[in-house]
């Protein structure tokens, strides 16, 4: 019975990463300057649909801060902006409010709700060109990541509780080393390393280095 739940499990997540990524063309990109500022620059995106969760949670929202690649992952009920925007107005509580937001052209983004939250707080609100997703590689590349990351930490609990295993996803994410930065997310922001809160079998999926 574990076995099958196992596969399952990752099954269900893996193809909640797939269908997120499938059919989308790989384009030639625009240099995004660097700003060596933390939360100066945001990556924002949607990764799911999964399984509805015991707490009717969907989707994960992922943010990538472009300097330190400190990571948000959150898990929310839809697309909706405003499950968005609460998200991003609590990191903007603990972090600051970012000069800039990069996402795709997903209906949570191009709302006109996330539009005056954009306008509101002064956010340059850059969106990706049609069919370009890599443009927000910052983020895209981080999902997988999770993903695979989620799929080992819930193997052998009821799929539906796969949103119980987020945070400990996020904290082993933020305290891994990550070769672009050649440190840890957490030292690059606050400038030491913090005790995880991940478990082993979580940070034997990052066994490579987050780029």
């Amino acid at each position: 019975m574990r076995r099958f739940v196992d596969k399952y499990v990752k099954a269900c997540l893996s193809c909640a990463y797939y269908k997120h990524t499938s059919g989308k063309k790989q384009c030639k990109l625009n240099t995004i300057e660097k700003v060596p500022i933390p939360f100066h620059t945001l990556h924002i995106d949607h990764v799911g649909p999964f399984e509805t969760s015991r707490k009717g949670n969907k989707y994960l929202l992922v943010m990538v801060d472009a300097f330190t690649k400190f990571t948000i992952v959150e898990p929310v009920k839809d697309q909706k902006t405003r499950h968005t925007e609460k998200v991003l107005l609590n990191l903007m509580y603990l972090f600051g409010v970012p000069t800039r937001i990069i996402s795709d052209r997903g209906t949570s983004f191009t709302s006109k709700r996330f539009a005056t939250l954009c306008r509101t707080y002064g956010i340059r609100h850059v969106l990706n060109a049609v069919a370009t997703p890599r443009a927000n590689g910052q983020v895209e590349r981080y999902n997988k990541t999770i993903i695979d990351a989620l799929a080992t930490s819930a193997a052998g609990q009821d799929p539906r509780d796969w949103d119980t295993q987020v945070k400990k996803v996020q904290s082993a994410i933020n305290t891994m080393h990550n070769k672009s930065i050649d440190t840890t997310p957490m030292k690059a922001l606050i400038g030491c390393d913090t005790k995880t809160m991940a478990e082993g079998t979580i940070l034997n999926a990052f066994l490579f280095t987050v780029s």
